[in-house]
């Protein structure tokens, strides 16, 4: 269950019991996602072969920079909204009990669910390879991972969700671009500042300013931020 303060408006522990409850279910169906091969999805490929080939690649495109435009907006909604001046440590700080900063890392949760499963079915039908997207078994399982630690993170108010909701948007945002130095870099440096907050909690674990589970969820948006 999701922990609570007094601190905790009523309408935001609402949302955090919402990602609590349905984590379980959203589990299941990652899972799937990432267990179907590809030859249950091969009529995607097979009526995306029959597509005229300019019709493909304008639709292809299209849907590349519909992602990039989302998740870019997303990634500007979230700094903005979770940017935050206080000098706490950052076990101490709660940016996810905000209305502004819950609303837009469940944006992002809900956006990068979708977006994933989307995915099955576009990246076959328009013959998507772009790194940036769901391609191959170990991407989607990548894929699937990241939902899941993202939205358990979230149904637990701690603030190393929205380390991977940036690392997230970072890489849905550049998406067709990765595949270029420049923007692999930037997508590095987000990656850089997860394992920098997560060293940063490892510390304060032992220096009894964070907590166990804290702890835990930092070792594990890392890891799915990193494989990303």
């Amino acid at each position: 269950m999701t922990s609570t303060t007094p601190t905790t408006p009523p309408a935001v522990q609402r949302v955090l019991d919402a990602f609590a409850f349905t984590f379980p279910p959203i589990g299941i169906v990652v899972l799937v996602y990432a267990a179907l091969g590809d030859p249950v999805f091969a009529i995607n490929r097979f009526l995306g072969y029959r597509l005229y080939t300019r019709v493909r690649r304008a639709v292809r495109r299209l849907y590349e920079a519909s992602n990039a435009a989302l998740f870019a907006g997303l990634h500007v909604g979230l700094l903005w909204g979770c940017w935050s001046r206080d000098a706490q440590h950052d076990c101490a700080a709660r940016p996810l009990h905000a209305r502004p900063c819950l609303f837009a890392a469940s944006l992002v949760a809900v956006a990068h669910l979708g977006a994933v499963l989307l995915d099955r079915v576009a990246v076959p039908l328009l013959s998507i390879d772009a790194k940036g997207f769901a391609v191959g078994w170990r991407a989607r399982a990548v894929e699937a991972s990241a939902v899941g630690v993202l939205w358990l993170a979230l149904s637990e108010a701690d603030g190393s969700a929205l380390a991977l909701a940036a690392v997230i948007c970072a890489r849905r945002a550049l998406g067709a671009a990765l595949g270029r130095r420049s923007a692999f870099g930037v997508l590095l440096l987000w990656k850089v500042g997860v394992i920098v907050r997560a060293t940063r909690v490892l510390t304060g674990a032992e220096e009894g300013a964070c907590t166990e589970a804290q702890r835990r969820m930092a070792i594990a948006t890392m890891g799915a931020a990193v494989a990303l």
